[in-house]
């Protein structure tokens, strides 16, 4: 993000929302997030997550630690000191550096431009603790 810190704030009733690139120690608290929001039935009122976090915790915790290291837009919002949510979003090249047969694999409308793909970000995963 070219040395720049990035932060919105929004004003709520029950205080403010600080929204700030994840770090290495925020990974069990995105790890719980994730968890908190996919127990159950899956609502994606809730968050837009679709494995099954609790079943293999080391394995994920490990996930988000390599995406916190390498990837440049994962973000996590704090509401005071405690975080509450996160994004996680790929560049291109990114994206298709862990995922290399996904343009190839993917069914694109007809219609759709595929110029549009010459440079995108991907929003994979977005979450907001649940309870």
């Amino acid at each position: 993000m070219n040395g720049k810190t990035f932060v919105a704030k929004k004003t709520l009733d029950i205080g403010q929302i600080s929204v700030r690139r994840a770090e290495e120690k925020d990974v069990e608290a995105i790890y719980e997030i994730a968890c908190s929001v996919s127990i159950g039935e899956r609502d994606s009122y809730k968050g837009f997550l679709m494995d099954d976090y609790p079943d293999d915790p080391e394995y994920y915790i490990e996930y988000f630690r390599d995406k916190v290291i390498n990837i440049e837009y994962f973000f996590v919002a704090e509401l005071g000191e405690k975080i509450v949510g996160f994004s996680l979003s790929y560049r291109k090249d990114k994206w298709l550096s862990y995922n290399p047969d996904w343009l190839d694999v993917m069914k694109w409308h007809p219609e759709f431009d595929k110029s549009f793909l010459d440079n995108f970000v991907y929003i994979d995963k977005t979450a907001i603790l649940a309870g």
